[in-house]
C-alpha cells in the first residue's frame, strides 16, 4: 500500500483490459522506483499476472511447453505461455535449416505451438524459446548419411539470385549455384543433385544440379 503522500504513475499500456476510473481503488504492482526522479511506476494488469520470480519457479530451462503465437516479426515470434507470460522464439531457433526467410513461413498468428524453454534473462525479464530443439540436430550426424560425389533427389524450395536451395531431409537444405541446367526449374519440383561438399560445423551442403 502506497501512503497518501506518494503518487505513482500507471502507464496506459499497463491498465489491463479496462482503464480505471477517477476515485476508484485498484490493486497495483510496483514496477520500478526511480529515487533520483522521485518516480514510482505502477502496473494494474501486472497485479493479476505472475511475478518474474513465480515465472522462473514454474518454468524450467529445457522443459517443453505449449503456447499461442501472439505476434510475428521479421526476427522471430512472441509466444504467450499464459496470460502475462510471453517469450521470444527467435527465427534462428525455428528450424535446424538456416534458410528461413520469415517466421511466417512456419508460424501463424493465433495458432498453438510446442516449444522448448531455452533460458531466462533475469535483468531483462526475457524468456528465450526454441522450436528446433524439439528434435535432434540432423547436422550432428549428416556425414554418416551423405558422401561427396553421391547423387540424391532433393526438393527445390527457394530460388535466389545466387543459387537454388534444395531440401534433402527435414532440417537439412543444400545450395546449388545457378547453371544452364537450373534455369527452367520451379519450386516444389524434385531434382537429382550431386553432393559436392559437406560442412557440418557451418551447417552447409554444396550441391550441383545433375544433367
Amino acid at each position: 500500500q502506497i501512503p497518501n503522500s506518494v503518487i505513482g504513475l500507471c502507464h496506459s499500456s499497463d491498465y489491463g483490459q479496462y482503464p480505471p476510473r477517477v476515485g476508484q481503488t485498484v490493486v497495483t504492482r510496483i514496477l520500478r522506483i526511480d529515487k533520483d526522479k522521485n518516480r514510482i511506476s505502477l502496473g494494474i494488469r501486472q497485479a493479476s499476472e505472475p511475478s518474474w520470480l513465480e515465472v522462473t519457479k514454474k518454468y524450467k530451462s529445457g522443459s517443453r511447453v505449449t503456447g499461442e503465437v501472439k505476434a510475428i516479426l521479421p526476427y522471430g515470434a512472441f509466444i504467450e505461455l499464459e496470460p502475462g507470460v510471453s517469450g521470444l522464439l527467435h527465427i534462428s531457433d525455428l528450424s535446424w535449416s538456416e534458410h528461413i526467410r520469415h517466421p511466417s513461413d512456419l508460424l501463424t498468428k493465433g495458432s498453438s505451438v510446442e516449444i522448448v524453454i531455452l533460458g531466462f534473462d533475469a535483468e531483462k525479464q526475457h524468456i528465450a524459446l526454441g522450436c528446433k530443439q524439439l528434435t535432434e540436430d540432423p547436422w550432428s550426424t549428416i556425414d554418416s548419411r551423405y558422401l561427396a560425389g553421391s547423387k540424391i533427389r532433393g526438393e527445390l524450395t527457394t530460388i535466389t539470385k545466387f543459387g537454388l536451395f534444395f531440401k534433402l531431409e527435414e532440417g537439412v537444405e543444400g545450395l546449388a549455384h545457378h547453371t544452364i541446367n537450373s534455369k527452367d526449374l520451379k519450386t516444389g519440383s524434385e531434382v537429382l543433385v550431386e553432393v559436392l561438399r559437406i560442412d557440418s560445423a557451418r551447417k552447409k551442403v554444396s550441391l550441383s544440379v545433375c544433367q
